[in-house]
């Protein structure tokens, strides 16, 4: 099914995408071959990432290993294992990690949005899935072809003793209610989250994947960013990550980011899909957002825009703004069925600076009264043309629809007898304007 349940305001942009992270599963073709094409180019450079020593050096060497270099500086010290910062340290990690890939010059870098790997194989449980060694993660067009290229040694499946985590693994993570306890630290999230849904698998994997210097392989980056969504998942479930003064400092990654930063990925405009499905909530936008995702994009749970921002959002199959949507007057919004932007057809035109050019806000222009309304809705229209007239309901259900010739500031009646009291969208198109407005029904 390919719909847009509420229509709203078009407006063209090509700001950068809001960060909507998926099951490498759900990547197209072109979409696999940007990512590891960006993997490629940061193999390539040997530019600095201004990462540091245990003793405050330089990293040095190609971009790729020098977020294994980082990694093997830290395992050992300063709390990226073992505690409370195993969650924000390894998050702000992997955030800048997916920076530098979508800075890189590759075409279309600037939409990439790492994947992760559910090894869990939750929804995609047909054979092969992806707890077995013939996945196709594991294929050379994919994470395969790096085994050889980085001399990995990947020993994937052979290990004797470990074994990938399970639904059940990952069930009894959430169900912990604290993030560190500091009178039985195996008794909370945290120590489940990185014992049982995260060391097995670095295991699992072998090679380089299994030492300290892990990051130097790109499938680490996949495994922890599925660890990162766990965390995320709990977060959304109601659970706080109180973090001590001491714990803020992301050693040797960053000397003004802290772990109070990241202790909720929307902090960091990132959003997990799951299932060919992502909750867009809880969440007020800020400036120009733009928000991408091939599968089904649902807006609601106090999803709020505020006046003087806009929101877009292009799905390649359906979007729905649901109850809890809050389009404040003076926003804009857009809504765009669009499969061809996730197949590479406009990477060019979207890689380039483009200044963004708005319409005009009309909102003063158009009157709508009473509003909310009862039995009787008017709109006052500014000028002689063809107008079409389209009234949702909050499913996306058109209640209403007309297309007629006004004169300018002729009042245009809607018998509203029929309506239900609640929230509807009413969309007014023209050839001078396209007018998306929230009415209520008294």
């Amino acid at each position: 099914m390919k719909n847009i349940l509420i229509l709203l305001l078009l407006v063209a942009s090509f700001a950068n995408a809001q960060r909507i992270r998926k099951n490498y599963r759900e990547m197209t073709t072109w979409e696999k071959q940007t990512f590891t094409d960006a993997i490629k180019a940061l193999i390539a450079d040997n530019g600095s990432l201004g990462f540091v020593t245990f003793g405050n050096s330089p990293i040095t060497g190609n971009k790729q290993s020098q977020f294994g270099s980082v990694h093997s500086e830290f395992f050992f010290n300063r709390g990226i294992h073992g505690e409370i910062r195993f969650t924000s340290w390894h998050r702000w990690f992997i955030y800048v990690y997916e920076n530098e890939l979508r800075n890189s010059n590759i075409v279309g870098a600037n939409k990439i949005t790492l994947p992760y790997w559910d090894w869990t194989s939750q929804y995609f449980n047909t054979s092969p899935t992806d707890r077995e060694i013939n996945s196709p993660l594991w294929d050379n067009n994919f994470m395969g072809q790096f085994n050889n290229l980085l001399n990995l040694d990947r020993t994937v499946g052979e290990s004797w003793w470990a074994t990938l985590p399970t639904s059940k693994t990952v069930s009894d993570c959430l169900a912990k209610t604290i993030i560190e306890n500091s009178s039985d630290s195996r008794n909370s999230f945290r120590y489940e989250l990185e014992t049982y849904n995260h060391n097995s698998a670095h295991v699992w994997v072998g090679g380089l994947m299994g030492g300290i210097a892990s990051p130097r392989d790109p499938i680490f980056f996949l495994h922890h960013n599925m660890v990162d969504k766990i965390w995320q998942n709990w977060t959304d479930l109601g659970n706080a990550s109180p973090f001590p003064a001491d714990k803020q400092d992301f050693n040797g990654l960053s000397t003004t980011m802290k772990s109070n930063d990241v202790d909720d990925s929307r902090k960091l405009k990132v959003w997990f899909a799951e299932n060919g499905k992502v909750e867009l909530n809880k969440y007020t936008a800020t400036g120009i957002e733009n928000y991408d995702y091939t599968g089904t994009i649902n807006v609601s749970n106090n999803f709020v825009v505020p006046s003087g921002t806009t929101a877009n959002f292009t799905s390649a199959t359906e979007i729905a703004f649901l109850p809890g949507t809050s389009i404040e007057e003076g926003s804009s919004m857009s809504a765009e069925i669009n499969e061809s932007k996730f197949n590479g057809q406009n990477a060019r035109m979207e890689t380039q600076e483009t200044e963004i050019e708005l319409k005009k806000n009309i909102s003063s222009e158009i009157k709508i009264y009473p509003n909310p309304f009862k039995n009787e809705l008017y709109i006052q229209y500014p000028y002689t043309e063809s107008v079409e007239i389209k009234v949702f309901d909050v499913i996306g259900k058109i209640i209403y629809k007309n297309q007629l010739s006004v004169l300018a500031n002729q009042n245009i009646f809607i018998e509203t007898t029929d309506f239900q009291q609640g929230i509807f969208i009413i969309n007014i198109h023209s050839k001078s304007f396209n007018q998306t407005t929230k009415i209520i029904k008294q």
